[in-house]
């Protein structure tokens, strides 16, 4: 039986192959993963907090921008949004 842990790498995954046709492997997800935990990353950008687990992040990987949702509970990207998102304006209406 797979932890939720693993399904959410799996779903996240999908999820940039489908939005943004890139194969992205177990090590990007954690690279993406290490990205947000660090604490003075400037690949990264606070948007917003979802609730008291689920964290929104804009991020810089692979000279590409994504909005990305963070689990702070199992540590891990739950998934990207694709282009053109809420959150994505949101963001440009603040810079």
């Amino acid at each position: 039986m797979r932890s939720k842990r693993k399904c959410e790498i799996i779903h996240i995954k999908r999820r940039f192959n489908e939005r943004f046709d890139l194969d992205f492997s177990k090590r990007d997800v954690e690279n993406i993963s290490l990205i947000i935990r660090s604490k003075n990353s400037k690949k990264k950008k606070f948007v917003k907090r979802i609730s008291n687990r689920v964290t929104v992040f804009q991020i810089e990987y692979k000279d590409n921008s994504f909005i990305v949702l963070y689990d702070k509970n199992r540590k891990v990207p739950i998934t990207v949004l694709p282009k053109g998102n809420y959150f994505e304006r949101e963001v440009g209406k603040n810079e």
